[in-house]
């Protein structure tokens, strides 16, 4: 089994375990390597028996659109609760922390993620890192329709058609699970966590502050 193989199955099965029931295939996890200043080899990390079996991942990369750094972190079921998920989170950080010397001076740097409403594990971990809920969006996936790809002006692709809807946390008026199939799709609600981030201090910094 390839690298890609093994996360994309684990992606799989947490995300079942989850109630999640967007897909994550080998396609996606490729086109995630493969994005604009990600680098596997620093941005990326696994947990591996000595079995060899993949059960954790996380990696950390730029934001496409705004200011920030996203993370992933996924742990299979059967080795959750072990601290593999905070070890992981650990790690994300140091290396978000470093990543922060390519925004402009100054500005503040958020690390997000993106978690399912139904994972509260999760969501504990980050809470109890001192992440906070910023945001909640349902995302809604529908059977291909071609007269709707059309009239949203959107390229042909292969499998359903996904949104993104997004809602202020503060303006939310309620926390509430949607999550159901009626023939022609399937809506579900996530929440992004953030945390603004100090720079990691390299140490010809540390050098010129002991002198300071």
């Amino acid at each position: 089994m390839t690298d890609i193989q093994a996360v994309a199955e684990l992606w799989s099965i947490s995300k079942r375990k989850d109630m999640n029931l967007v897909v994550m295939t080998e396609e996606d996890v490729q086109r995630r390597w493969q994005r604009e200043g990600f680098y596997l080899a620093q941005d990326a990390w696994v947990i591996v028996t000595t079995q060899g079996c993949v059960v954790a991942y996380a990696d950390v990369q730029r934001e496409e659109e705004q200011a920030g750094l996203m993370f992933a972190l996924v742990v299979h079921p059967a080795y959750r609760g072990r601290g593999i998920g905070t070890l992981l989170l650990r790690m994300v950080e140091q290396r978000a922390r470093e990543l922060t010397y390519s925004f402009s001076t100054g500005e503040q740097v958020a690390l997000c993620a993106t978690v399912h409403s139904q994972n509260r594990l999760a969501k504990q971990l980050l809470e109890r890192e001192g992440y906070t809920a910023s945001e909640h969006f349902w995302r809604v996936s529908l059977e291909r329709d071609d007269t709707l790809l059309q009239s949203l002006q959107e390229p042909e692709q292969e499998g359903p058609l996904t949104m993104d809807l997004y809602v202020d946390a503060s303006q939310a008026l309620a926390s509430r699970v949607v999550a159901g199939r009626a023939d022609s799709h399937v809506a579900q609600q996530y929440e992004v966590y953030q945390r603004v981030l100090r720079p990691a201090m390299t140490n010809a910094m540390l050098r010129e502050e002991v002198v300071c």
